[in-house]
């Protein structure tokens, strides 16, 4: 008997934020107020309900966001469960630290070696992504989904898709066992490792690192 699998290796997302306006009580945790766009194949966490037909995007308790502004490096902004409101289409991220003045860079997902580079952030896209379901549906590894967004402590932020979503599907033997899928580029090119992402309307993500193979652990 043959069974089809599907694996999914997940590259990106896209939503809508917006921070509150005023100066916070003394002692209280800054926030960035973060809303998901309805209309977008969304954010870190992806349900598939209806595969290949419909993705429906959420925050979850625990995401983390890197902000940059003025003369601040790499503020960590996390999510808490009560901070998520309609359906996890909202969120407030908070964070020790004060929200950063004048223009504000973010990413997504939170890395503590993250880098400022011009006007771009370098980040680590995973040579080894995770084989992960929800709900007995295939679901993106959060590592691989990096995000950018642009904007100020009052007008908020936007956020915008880096790469892209690859889905496979596969028939296999039922007793074949795989343990993982590798992915290469045929013209030799870096595919994991140091990436280069700059902003703009359509951000763009460079892989500068040289990792040269792309693995998929099941």
């Amino acid at each position: 008997m043959k069974t089809k699998y599907y694996l999914s290796l997940i590259l990106a997302a896209s939503l809508a934020a917006c921070a509150p306006e005023g100066l916070r009580p003394q002692g209280e945790r800054e926030g960035l107020m973060a809303v998901m766009d309805a209309d977008l194949a969304a954010t870190k966490s992806i349900l598939v309900d209806n595969p290949g037909v419909k993705l429906e995007s959420y925050w979850q308790a625990g995401d983390e966001i890197g902000v940059y502004g003025g003369s601040s490096e790499n503020v960590l902004f996390q999510l808490k469960a009560e901070d998520i409101s309609s359906g996890g289409r909202t969120a407030e991220f908070r964070s020790e630290s004060a929200i950063p003045s004048g223009r504000l860079t973010a990413y997504a997902p939170y890395q503590k070696g993250a880098k400022k580079d011009g006007e771009a952030i370098v980040v680590d896209f995973p040579a080894r992504q995770q084989y992960l379901t929800n709900k007995g549906v295939v679901v993106p590894d959060p590592a691989a989904h990096i995000l950018l967004g642009e904007g100020t402590k009052a007008g908020g932020l936007s956020f915008r898709p880096v790469a892209a979503v690859l889905k496979i599907g596969q028939v296999f033997e039922k007793e074949t066992v795989v343990k993982a899928v590798e992915f290469r580029d045929l013209s030799g090119a870096s595919v994991s490792g140091a990436m280069k992402v700059t902003p703009g309307s359509t951000p763009k993500g460079e892989i500068t690192g040289d990792g040269k193979v792309l693995t998929l652990d099941l």
